[in-house]
């Protein structure tokens, strides 16, 4: 091997010690006289020639080899940046892209509830419009919970989760969807599994799951079954007689926007017919879900027989292997829906609030969301500005609504502290944030304030300053 490899690295070395050599050796054939022979004179020059000639066909190979190498490393990194590049764009940008979202909800709630007395028909269209709002709040927040999650912002708070009471929940939730398209909905569980898991993030998995599974089936059945595996290792199926996923591209289905030129499904004309709409970020979500809690993902499909998804929960998620019953690591996902309080009064008459946010359409939506509740709002759009709204008309706040991020540098950091210092009494504080960055969620968490991420429904948001309002004491 050494010959072959100074010959491929150090063709100019290995030339320089051929030569002499192999001129020696010519010289002596040529000195040599056989009997009216003369091809033993041309061997050495031959030889010479063809060595050089594969010592050089030897170092292009090799050099090509380095060159693709390298092309294709380049190739990974610069695919790599671009894709933490999306991430931090999406992450940074989250505020601003729902923003618009967070007012035009808002606004759509205070006109439903002027226009509450109309006819049917105007009703129905404003519930129509509601539900593009939402959906387009769908939208934003799957792309976006792909970018937190890419960018390990979610973190898993464990707790015991018992498995047939979550798949009653899901397969109840989802049951009207199954009974309009005609499809049968199934559920197969033993009463006993429990796990130590994040209950919400693998409530999301299976939501999408389900949801995935009944968009791509027409006809037969859906079902979700729990059951115990290998070694009593919890598993957990989700089975559809829908259309089915062809081999090649089930690998694919797991990457951002993918959706598959075939599904569709042939009806009783023989007409090809679209089996669902989507932008295909469900199962992305459910494969960075599924790596954040440790769950094996399987896949199983054949076109036009349906598909079956296996997940196989880790070891350490089974109660006997499992010291601990609940833990938290990292940053919590925000959640929207803040826990029930029994001792909630249902009003918000005559509170003091005091909104701040950067964003004058942000303002006004949440002033006609809550004066209708009987709220005495006041707002500004900076902490200078809100200052002198208090100077000025010596407010005594009731509850702050803080936007986080308010423009030049500021935050709701700097709100709170100059509020607080204005009155006599410290006074309860709700943080709107669409921030998706690791340290800020962390911060805010930490804070002990209230904290809803945007886009949050009016309901949420007034429902959340009602439990504030009733958590002051007399």
């Amino acid at each position: 091997s050494m010959p072959s490899v100074t010959m491929g690295c150090y063709p100019d070395i290995y030339l320089a010690f051929l030569t002499p050599v192999m001129g020696a050796f010519s010289w002596q054939l040529l000195t040599m006289e056989l009997d009216g022979g003369w091809i033993h004179k041309v061997v050495g020059p031959l030889t010479w020639a063809a060595l050089v000639a594969y010592s050089l066909a030897i170092f292009k190979t090799q050099i090509q080899a380095i060159i693709l190498r390298l092309e294709h490393q380049q190739a990974q990194q610069q695919a790599a940046e671009a894709s933490q590049a999306k991430t931090r764009f999406l992450a940074s940008a989250s505020h601003d892209l729902r923003q618009p979202l967070q007012a035009a909800r808002l606004y759509m709630h205070a006109l439903m509830q002027v226009h509450s007395s109309q006819s049917a028909e105007e009703r129905a269209l404003l519930e129509r419009v509601n539900m593009g709002l939402l959906n387009a709040n769908d939208l934003l927040d799957r792309l976006l919970d792909v970018s937190r999650l890419d960018a390990g912002a979610v973190s898993v708070s464990l707790e015991t989760v018992d498995l047939h009471e979550l798949g009653s929940e899901l397969v109840a939730l989802m049951q009207a969807q199954a009974d309009e398209k005609g499809l049968a909905l199934t559920f197969c569980s033993d009463n006993t599994l429990a796990v130590v898991t994040d209950r919400l993030l693998l409530t999301r998995v299976l939501r999408n799951l389900l949801e995935n599974a009944l968009n791509y089936t027409r006809s037969g059945e859906v079902s979700l079954l729990l059951e115990q595996g290998h070694k009593g290792r919890i598993q957990i199926r989700v089975r559809d007689t829908g259309v089915g996923i062809p081999e090649a591209d089930q690998q694919a289905i797991f990457e951002e926007f993918t959706r598959l030129s075939h599904t569709a499904s042939v009806n009783s004309s023989s007409v090809v017919e679209p089996v669902a709409k989507g932008v295909g970020m469900g199962l992305p979500i459910v494969k960075r879900l599924c790596t954040l809690l440790e769950i094996k993902l399987e896949l199983t499909s054949r076109v036009g027989q349906g598909t079956e998804v296996l997940l196989k929960l880790p070891r350490s998620a089974q109660l006997e292997e499992v010291g601990i019953v609940s833990s938290s690591y990292g940053v919590s996902p925000v959640s929207e829906a803040p826990p029930e309080t029994s001792s909630v009064a249902n009003t918000l008459d005559h509170c003091v609030i005091l909104a701040v946010d950067d964003n004058e359409t942000i303002l006004d939506a949440i002033s006609l969301a809550l004066i209708p509740e009987g709220c005495d709002v006041w707002i500004a759009e900076s902490v200078e500005s809100a200052r002198q709204q208090i100077l000025e008309n010596n407010l005594v706040l009731d509850m702050l609504i803080s936007d986080d991020q308010l423009g030049f540098g500021q935050t709701s950091d700097d709100l709170i502290s100059m509020v607080q210092a204005t009155q006599a009494a410290a006074i309860p504080v709700l943080i709107l944030t669409g921030s998706s960055e690791q340290e800020r969620i962390r911060s805010l968490q930490q804070s002990g304030y209230q904290i809803l991420q945007k886009p949050i429904a009016p309901e949420t948001l007034i429902q959340s300053l009602i439990r504030l309002n009733a958590a002051v004491p007399p």
